[in-house]
């Protein structure tokens, strides 16, 4: 039972998230989209292939432990590791530590429309274009 409360938790969140349907305070700024400073980024998970994102996970990812974050990726799991920067048109920054990556590349190709319309769905999120 103790286990099933964080669980709970997090899909309720993650449910939130992906149906919000109302208007949003999510921003878009333009700029050169650097990586992430030394430091900021522990871990990324990359699902370039078949969903055109990847997200790099900050420390504050972690809050539930390495584990937890490396069992949300359904792509490749890097500990150490950062998003790729080739074919990236934006990066939505989700808070919580989560920087959503989107790629013209891959199974669902983002053009930098497309990117900023899904970053504006996450309530709060700001969408940088590369």
């Amino acid at each position: 039972m103790t286990r099933s409360i964080p669980t709970l938790v997090v899909l309720a969140l993650v449910a939130s998230a992906c149906c919000f349907s109302g208007t949003t305070d999510a921003t878009t700024t333009t700029s050169t989209d650097p990586p992430p400073a030394s430091g900021d980024t522990r871990a990324s998970c990359d699902i370039v292939a078949t969903l055109s994102t990847c997200r790099d996970l900050g420390p504050s990812a972690f809050a539930l432990g390495e584990d937890f974050a490396r069992g949300l990726c359904t792509g490749t799991y890097t500990s150490g590791g950062t998003c790729p920067t080739e074919s990236r048109v934006g990066s939505c920054d989700e808070g919580g530590g989560q920087i959503r990556r989107y790629y013209s590349t891959g199974g669902l190709p983002y053009t930098l429309e497309t990117a900023q319309q899904d970053c504006q769905l996450m309530p709060g999120a700001t969408f940088t274009a590369s």
